[in-house]
């Protein structure tokens, strides 16, 4: 019974590891103090996107949707401002996720996807603060799709 004890805390060890080794493969970049990652090509990018996002201010996820269903995209150029006008943030995502490291406050953000923009005002809190964006497919019959949980 104490030899099968050790041996599953080894293996948590060892799983909390593996967890850990891939949460540190997607680098933090900066922009002058603004620290993000963005990323979330393939399932263990995404596992280490999800692993980290606990940890920065805002959380943009990427979606392009066709009827009722939805794909992950990359290449969303995205401005980030603060509460009197002034850039924090300008950066084209290199996946569906964008986490960035902001004070509180009050940020406009502008997302744009193949020549089309959405513009919202975040609020960013003490904790993190998620946001999705999403555009309707051109030509949607024809691209193959992805449900949100797939």
């Amino acid at each position: 019974m104490r030899a099968k004890i050790v041996v599953l805390m080894l293996m948590a060890g060892i799983l909390l590891a593996f967890r850990i080794g891939t949460a540190a493969a997607v680098p933090v970049q900066t922009a002058g103090d603004v620290r993000y990652v963005s990323g979330g090509i393939g399932s263990d990018e995404v596992a280490a996107i999800k692993a980290q996002a606990g940890s920065y201010a805002l959380v943009l996820e990427f979606a392009e949707r066709a009827g009722k269903r939805e794909r992950y995209i990359a290449d969303v150029d995205v401005e980030i401002s603060g509460a009197r006008g002034a850039p924090v943030l300008s950066v084209r995502t290199d996946g569906p996720f964008l986490l960035v490291d902001l004070p509180a406050g009050s940020y406009t953000v502008s997302a744009t996807y193949k020549g089309n923009t959405q513009t919202r005002v975040i609020q960013v809190g003490s904790g993190t603060t998620r946001s999705g964006w999403s555009w309707a497919a051109a030509g949607a019959e024809d691209e193959p799709v992805r449900a949100p949980d797939e």
